[in-house]
C-alpha cells in the first residue's frame, strides 16, 4: 500500500489499511489456528468486560469458580480514545469502508 501524497488523503489510506490488516489476521487465524484463536473486540472488552472476561475464561478452558471476574473487570480501563471518531466527518470513508468497519465487530455512528 502507497502512502498518499495529500495529507487530506491520509484517513482513508489509514483506514483501508487498517481494514486489510485486520481482515488477513483474522483470516490467517481462522485457517491456520483453528480453534486455537479468540478475537476479542477491544471496544467490547471495555464496555462490558464481564462478557469478554467470561468467553476468554470459556476459550481457555478455565474453571469459572477460582476466577475473581469481578476483580478482572475492574483491571480494564476505557481509554480516553474510545469514540473520537465521532468528533469527525466520516463522509470521507466508502461505504464498503464503513460497512467493513461494522463487519469486523465494530460500531458505527
Amino acid at each position: 500500500m502507497e502512502i498518499p501524497k495529500s495529507p487530506k488523503l491520509l484517513p482513508k489510506a489509514s483506514l483501508e489499511y487498517w481494514i486489510k490488516s485486520n481482515k488477513k489476521v483474522i483470516f490467517f487465524c481462522k485457517h491456520f489456528l483453528k480453534n486455537n484463536f479468540l478475537f476479542i473486540n477491544y471496544d467490547n472488552l471495555c464496555r462490558i468486560p464481564s462478557k469478554e472476561i467470561e468467553r476468554l475464561i470459556i476459550f481457555l478452558e478455565l474453571e469459572n469458580k477460582n476466577i475473581n471476574i469481578s476483580k478482572l473487570c475492574s483491571l480494564i480501563k476505557k481509554p480516553i480514545s474510545t469514540g473520537r471518531y465521532k468528533k469527525y466527518d466520516l463522509s470521507i470513508f466508502g461505504k464498503e469502508q464503513i460497512d467493513a468497519v461494522r463487519e469486523l465487530g465494530f460500531k458505527v455512528s
